[in-house]
């Protein structure tokens, strides 16, 4: 597991960083700036994937896992990650690539976030997460299993709309120090298409996460349990390390301490966070990265109110409490 996982996270870490990549950016600043480049890139990534999938499952029979329609999980568990992460200030991945440009602020995140998890996997809020999962829809998991079609068309009329989205909008450059947004979608693409076949080989078909290898690690040194070790909790280990190596190479590897101010918003939001990505069942990479990939219903819902736990996040901090970014 850690020779199939560590090389996969120090990619999907080295991607992150040099690209940039934060779905908390990218979801906040098509509200706040009008600036789409990164939900772009997200675009290109989940495209990659969904093609990806769809080939294997034709040529291998590849099925990709996906979890019931836990819809009211999904959704109350989505919002408030949604609206931690812009206290956080940045999403999951994006606190752990920043890890390794040495924000002192993504450490405070990390730490929280596991706590949340810990809290609401086994803690006081168990019941509540369990309550919450107890709702569940009796249909197909998966949007094309709920339509009764193949997947390739679902992939034929999103990749077409996203083409048109892409050509009719303007190309942008690139941040200083950073890739293009094309280029760091279709990278961070690639590596998450390879993941669900690198994870496959373990036993595990699944694409990346975040919540249950954050779990898994919190375990194994806090309650000594490490039954919950797997593939995706040494990706997980090496997400810093090779994002450490893109700062290196871009210029941006310093260490940085935020205003005290800042430093609590954060410990806020990396905790809410970890609240409602156990809730959910994931984050903003294991629904919105991998499971909408795998055209996940739980997982398009869980995004769909990431997102508006986002716009509500950023309406109350930057709008009405008028906080600096």
């Amino acid at each position: 597991m850690a020779l199939l996982g560590l090389p996969v996270g120090f990619l999907f870490g080295y991607c992150l960083q040099r690209g940039g990549f934060c779905m908390n950016s990218a979801f906040r600043e098509v509200l706040f700036s009008r600036d789409s480049r990164l939900l772009k890139a997200y675009g290109i990534a989940l495209l990659v994937q969904m093609a990806v999938l769809v080939s294997l499952g034709d040529l291998l029979e590849f099925q990709p896992a996906a979890p019931p329609v836990w819809w009211l999980a999904a959704a109350l568990g989505g919002f408030v990650f949604g609206a931690g992460m812009v206290l956080a200030r940045g999403c999951t991945s994006g606190n752990f690539y920043r890890l390794g440009e040495g924000l002192i602020g993504a450490y405070v995140v990390v730490v929280v976030f596991l706590l949340g998890i810990l809290v609401t996997d086994a803690g006081l809020l168990a019941p509540l997460r369990l309550a919450l999962r107890e709702p569940r829809l009796s249909m197909p998991p998966t949007v094309d299993g709920a339509l009764g079609i193949d997947p390739a068309w679902l992939v034929l009329i999103l990749g077409l709309l996203l083409v048109f989205w892409i050509l009719r909008g303007p190309r942008g450059d690139a941040d200083k120090g950073r890739w293009h947004w094309m280029e760091t979608g279709l990278a961070i693409g690639l590596v998450a298409a390879l993941a669900w076949v690198v994870s496959s080989l373990t036993g595990r078909y699944y694409g990346l996460s975040m919540i249950q290898p954050t779990l898994a690690w919190g375990r194994l040194f806090l309650l000594g349990d490490g039954q919950l070790i797997n593939w995706s909790a040494f990706v997980l280990l090496a997400i810093p390390l090779g994002a450490a190596l893109g700062a290196r190479k871009g210029g941006q590897l310093q260490w940085r301490l935020p205003y005290p101010t800042r430093i609590l918003q954060q410990m806020g939001g990396g905790f809410m966070m970890g609240v409602g990505g156990s809730i959910a069942g994931g984050c903003n990479i294991g629904h919105s990265l991998s499971g909408v990939a795998a055209f996940s219903i739980t997982s398009l819902i869980a995004t769909v109110f990431i997102v508006l736990g986002c716009w509500s996040g950023v309406y109350v901090l930057f709008y009405r409490l008028k906080v600096a970014r």
